[in-house]
């Protein structure tokens, strides 16, 4: 059985555990015991790490009562208890100070029980006190990941190959961080490396099909992201990168079928939703693909004109700038904030409720047509996740889609006085885009746009592209995105 522990695209929570039921030799599970994959997900694509089993050896010549409390230590991480862990570490590094294990696994048990800075300390400790071992600067690179510390896990994935070469765990990770920083060439290398030690590692293959085909070698990208399915057939991630390579190689008749076979899988793979439209298309059947990315019928628009326990929706988008202005934004992006519906404060959690209510008319208003990919697999409980974007300015902006969501949608409540001011300046708008263009061969991609105004809220099928449309820098326009995730 495998275990997929997903990173959120932010990289700042845990987002997903999503299990399938290929039958493989070795169990799957958690990093620090057994083979695990990580993932560092950039913007709707997912990037992982393949772990080998590992654990630190705990060295026979420590006295007894020190030896046994690690042994229960390690035991207790094991059996997944790391509050346990943590007080046995602590209990023998409190009679033997510099014992390399008690450090090691006191880092281990406080990463997982999300105290970060702590394990970094504890891992970094464990590695100046045992510079030879490569295992120790693995677990502290993924450490440092966790903290959005790019540079220094990649330093410290780059001494454990000093010492020892044939670390996979390493190799992978700097391939992993190398993709997410946009190097492909070096992510390529590094995979490379991996597969020369272990060559039947799926993951390897899988992100070598994502970083071929950003080098421009797209039927390459095609072969990787073949062997990723052969070796794991349930394999979702695999599935979009191989037919994300197959429309840049526009090789549509195979992207439809494998747009199918993924959606046999799992019929709610937005991903697969999301390029099926332009297989179609490069099959002629471009009537299909519109039916697919209805935007009459599943695009809806309100306006929010009061809400309750404000004077006026004024009063109210006011009190929602000025809080979301002050709300964390994410690690190299300070243009939007973290996740604010998971734990909403203040007007935000007056906006949850807005949502969950305009989310339940959309859905109700919506046709049942048990035919249709979407509208088949209507939620009837979801979960929400948001984050509000503050933007002076917009550059160009690639079409994109929310990956790891059903329904999406945008809420907006501070817009620049120029936006919808010229006839015909689209400036600043929201833009959905039929059918994008994927490969060499001239699309007509069909767009349609909506003017964005205060107390406008949009709700559209997460896997529509759509982007803003580039402006100037002007006055803050403020928006509140969001995604509905079936519960």
């Amino acid at each position: 059985q495998h275990e997929f522990v997903f990173f959120a695209t932010n990289l700042n929570s845990v987002a997903i555990l999503q299990q399938s039921i290929q039958k493989q030799s070795a169990l799957v599970g958690c990093f620090e015991g057994r083979d695990a994959r990580c993932a560092a997900s950039p913007p709707h694509r997912c990037i992982f790490a393949t772990l080998e089993r590992w654990r630190y050896r705990v060295p026979m010549e420590l006295s007894e009562p020190v030896r046994n409390l690690l042994s229960v230590a390690v035991g207790h991480f094991e059996a997944g208890r790391p509050q346990q862990t943590l007080a046995a570490c602590e209990q023998a590094l409190s009679l033997a100070p510099d014992v390399v294990a008690g450090h090691i696994y006191r880092g281990l048990a406080l990463r997982r029980m999300g105290r970060f800075d702590e394990a970094i300390d504890a891992l970094e400790r464990a590695c100046e006190l045992d510079p030879r071992n490569p295992a120790s600067f693995e677990q502290l690179g993924i450490a440092r990941i966790d903290l959005h510390r790019r540079e220094a896990a990649l330093a410290a994935f780059h001494q454990a190959l000093a010492l020892d070469r044939t670390r996979l765990l390493a190799w992978v990770n700097v391939g992993n961080l190398s993709m997410g920083e946009f190097d492909f060439a070096a992510a390529e290398a590094a995979y490379r490396q991996a597969l020369a030690l272990k060559p039947d590692v799926a993951i390897c293959h899988q992100n070598l099909c994502w970083v071929l085909r950003r080098l421009g070698r797209p039927d390459e990208a095609v072969q990787a992201g073949q062997r990723a399915i052969e070796l794991e057939p349930l394999n979702l991630t695999a599935y979009n990168y191989l037919i994300f390579a197959l429309l840049a190689a526009d090789r549509h008749a195979e992207a439809s079928d494998y747009c199918d076979r993924s959606l046999a899988i799992n019929a709610r793979n937005t991903s697969a939703l999301a390029f099926k439209p332009s297989a179609l298309e490069g099959l002629g059947r471009d009537a299909e693909g519109r039916a697919l990315v209805d935007l009459g019928r599943l695009v809806k628009c309100e306006t929010i004109l009061s809400v309750a326990g404000y004077t006026d929706l004024g009063a109210f988008n006011r009190a929602l700038a000025e809080h979301v202005t002050q709300c964390p934004t994410r690690p190299h992006d300070d243009t939007q904030t973290v996740d604010l519906l998971a734990r909403p404060e203040g007007p935000v959690a007056t906006l949850k409720n807005m949502i969950n209510d305009a989310v339940s008319r959309y859905l109700e208003a919506l046709p049942n047509e048990p035919g249709h990919p979407y509208l088949a697999f209507k939620p009837s409980r979801w979960a929400l996740d948001g984050w509000a974007t503050l933007l002076h300015g917009m550059p160009f902006q690639e079409h994109h889609f929310h990956q790891h969501g059903w329904v999406s949608g945008v809420y907006y409540l501070k817009v620049p006085s120029f936006i919808g001011n010229q006839a015909g300046d689209k400036s600043g708008f929201i833009e959905f885009c039929r059918f994008p263009q994927f490969g060499a061969r001239s699309v007509a991609s069909e767009f349609t746009v909506f003017e964005p105004h205060e107390g406008m809220l949009l709700l559209f099928p997460s896997y529509f592209y759509h982007r803003v449309v580039e402006f100037e820098p002007s006055d803050l326009r403020i928006s509140f995105a969001f995604n509905v995730t079936p519960n």
